[in-house]
């Protein structure tokens, strides 16, 4: 049986539904299925997921050509609960430092890939993660996530805090990303 409205305008419809909403509408049968998981539907959603979050830029590699949004959107829920940091990651963020509670005036400071950091004190030195903490300097941080904006916090609960901050907003004093890469990427 044919559903009496042409599938653009369900296409339209179905984007004021919430993902679990869309879920629902899946079981219905086969033509819902097939127009509630079409990329056009879920595109504001992983808009509005990504708003303001760290760490998703794997997530638009031409890589995942094939996989729809709607996968990408879960692959990106489940990545966020990841409590474990990689290397690869605290060299690829730049780090906004948090002394005694109080924003350094020093500026941000990046942890390279080859495992030293030059601190603005000490000079070059090494780095390492071992289960889950940031050694360095003689000093060993817990690492964490931050649940509001998918980054991480190094330090937390601790005198000396780190906060991850995208590359592409280093330049700015702001912790928090904008939606922007993230809405100019999906919709290309």
């Amino acid at each position: 049986q044919q559903l009496p409205l042409l599938p653009e305008l369900w296409h339209t419809v179905l984007t004021y539904l919430g993902p679990r909403d869309l879920c629902q509408v899946a079981l219905v049968n086969h033509e819902m299925y097939e127009l509630s998981s079409k990329d056009i539907v879920w595109e504001v959603h992983f808009r509005n997921l990504l708003a303001g979050k760290q760490n998703v830029r794997q997530y638009f590699s031409s890589k995942l050509n094939g996989i729809s949004i709607k996968e990408r959107m879960q692959y990106c829920m489940y990545d966020s609960k990841r409590p474990l940091i990689t290397p690869a990651e605290i060299a690829y963020f730049t780090w906004k430092l948090y002394y005694n509670g109080e924003p350094s005036q020093m500026g941000l400071r990046k942890f390279n890939a080859d495992g030293t950091y030059n601190s603005p004190y000490s000079g070059l030195c090494e780095w390492t993660v071992q289960d889950n903490h940031l050694v360095f300097m003689g000093v060993v941080l817990p690492v964490v996530r931050n649940p509001h904006n998918w980054g991480w916090i190094i330090g937390s609960g601790c005198r000396t805090v780190y906060y991850s901050i995208e590359p592409s907003h280093s330049l700015s004093s702001s912790s928090s990303s904008s939606g922007t890469a993230a809405q100019s990427i999906v919709s290309s």
